[in-house]
């Protein structure tokens, strides 16, 4: 069975993008596919082309180096020799720099470069590297050797950076430098399930660095896919005539939620107890994978009392209103309510509405607040 139902416009688009060397900011919330939607891009991509895309997970690192060091393995040979030849005067890379790049051409296992004293010791790496990452692409005759990056939550590693206390200036000049591979050929898609505009804008990292990326969001799927996916996943199981009772106890129809379905629905024999199920295996297992995650964003990311109040308060609103959203009032809330507004959305719990307001970014989310606060959902 195809686990891109519904997402074969999306993969379009992507590939049209790649394909004109344009990179792509790939965007949506936790759990909602973006992984499996670029993992597939690389494979399709891969399986017919002889110029092979490179999938990097950066989600867990907190140093710059570990992330260059991904990136320029992730380069042909042939490129890696002719950067190793221009960086042959470069006196700000040392030894231990030049012995890394030479053990990458010769085709050895994967040496780490030595951890600097500091990151502004790894800008001085990245600078000549980077420049002599542009003028190999310049001296290419084939661009198609190098087709194109995936880095998977790119955002999460600019904000493990910043956490540690990684100066923002010093992010700015990765940031700036990335750009300019992607300008020079290079194309990257890009995925984020926190915002990397309020993250910046948190920070006062100019948004250039941003400049020719993009757009592309994964909704959740509408009543009628998710029915589709069921009756594919499900297929003859006995539980599929139950479809309707399932689709009326998900809180939304992403593929995270839809799956974890098929999990517990194919273990029953058959569907006596789907209710039973679904009240006391699906439904909790979609509420831990949502609810905690977010509560430690709310716990760990405001912990000014007065900024917490701020965010709550304007939780509370959007619980009280419409699903389809409405304009937060901050008429009486303190004067610091701007920035937990920024946060609130650069963590997703909340995005704009077209009424101009804002509303919970998924049903689950809104549900969850409701009974922090013993609101009727």
């Amino acid at each position: 069975m195809n686990g891109f139902m519904f997402r074969d416009q999306e993969i379009r688009r992507i590939q049209t993008a790649l394909q004109r060397k344009e990179s792509v900011l790939l965007t949506g919330i936790c759990r909602i596919g973006k992984t499996a939607l670029m993992k597939e891009i690389v494979r399709r991509h891969n399986a017919t082309h002889s110029g092979k895309a490179v999938y990097l997970d950066v989600s867990d690192y907190i140093r710059l180096y570990d992330f260059y060091d991904e990136l320029l393995a992730g380069m042909p040979k042939p490129f890696i020799k002719h950067m190793a030849y221009l960086l042959q005067t470069a006196q700000s890379i040392p030894d231990v720099g030049m012995n890394w790049l030479r053990r990458h051409i010769d085709g050895a296992s994967k040496i780490k470069l030595r951890e600097p004293v500091d990151e502004a010791t790894v800008i001085r790496y990245w600078e000549p590297i980077a420049k002599a990452m542009l003028e190999s692409l310049e001296a290419s005759s084939d661009s198609n050797e190098i087709p194109f990056f995936v880095i998977d939550e790119f955002p999460y590693m600019l904000k493990n950076l910043l956490d540690r206390k990684v100066p923002a200036e010093e992010v700015a000049v990765a940031l700036a430098m990335l750009r300019k591979l992607r300008d020079s050929g290079i194309p990257m898609l890009l995925s984020s399930s926190i915002s990397l505009e309020n993250l910046l804008a948190l920070h006062t990292i100019p948004h250039t660095v941003l400049g020719g990326l993009q757009r592309e969001s994964l909704r959740p799927f509408t009543r009628s896919e998710a029915r589709s996916y069921l009756e594919a996943r499900l297929a003859d199981h006995p539980t599929a005539v139950e479809i309707d009772l399932v689709l009326a106890r998900l809180p939304d129809y992403i593929p995270d939620f839809l799956n974890q379905s098929v999990h517990y629905l194919n273990g029953l024999p058959d569907a006596s107890n789907v209710d039973v199920v679904m009240d006391n295996e699906v439904l909790p297992a979609i509420r831990r994978s949502f609810d905690e995650p977010f509560q430690e964003r709310l716990t760990r990311n405001y912990p000014d009392p007065v900024e917490r109040f701020c965010a709550e308060q304007m939780l509370d609103q959007l619980a009280r209103a419409p699903e389809t959203g409405t304009p937060i009032d901050t008429s009486k809330l303190p004067p610091i309510h701007p920035q937990a507004l920024t946060k609130l959305k650069h963590d997703m719990f909340i995005e704009e509405a077209s009424s101009h307001g804002y509303r919970f970014t998924l049903n689950a989310l809104r549900l969850w607040w409701c009974s922090q606060r013993g609101m009727a959902g």
